[in-house]
């Protein structure tokens, strides 16, 4: 079987030798559009409209400017990085906390906002990033100098 992703107009669906062409409404038991369209949620509605409906109104930009992402942009340093929230049990052996915090703030802004490396907030976190890239060219710093492919994999 092979399906295509639930947020495409339309798709086409191979069970053996048989091809199908359903909207992907057609596919589930509830049709959740009422229920998104009808959010407050400045964010959630522009993606609903564009991923779902096909009829995106202006630029991904208009969400960068939104209360709850504007939250998080002034938390960003001049140097392009978040500040650790958490505790800090062991700074001695070189764990950079604010590179964990670096490496998880963007994907948030990114996945939840659509944010792009166009935009100077997202720039900034990845030169402070890559300034722990070591010679070997991996990212070392988040777990004391310890090569870490899991997080690697991510940025």
């Amino acid at each position: 079987m092979i399906y295509t992703l639930p947020y495409q107009k339309s798709c086409t669906i191979c069970i053996g030798a048989c091809i199908l062409t359903a909207s992907w409404t057609e596919r589930i038991k509830i049709n959740p559009l009422a229920i998104l369209l009808g959010t407050d949620d400045k964010a959630l509605l522009y993606l609903t409209e564009r991923d779902l409906l096909g009829s995106g109104s202006g630029s991904v930009e208009v969400l960068w400017e939104l209360p709850a992402e504007r939250k998080i942009l002034d938390r960003q340093q001049p140097d392009g990085f978040w500040l650790y929230k958490g505790n800090r049990p062991v700074d001695e052996f070189g764990e950079a906390y604010d590179l964990l915090e670096t490496w998880k703030t963007p994907r948030i802004l990114v996945e939840m906002f659509r944010f792009n490396r166009s935009h100077p907030a997202i720039s900034r976190a990845a030169e402070y990033i890559f300034s722990y890239q070591t010679k070997e060219g991996d990212i070392r710093g988040i777990l004391s100098n310890q090569y870490m492919p899991y997080y690697m994999g991510a940025i």
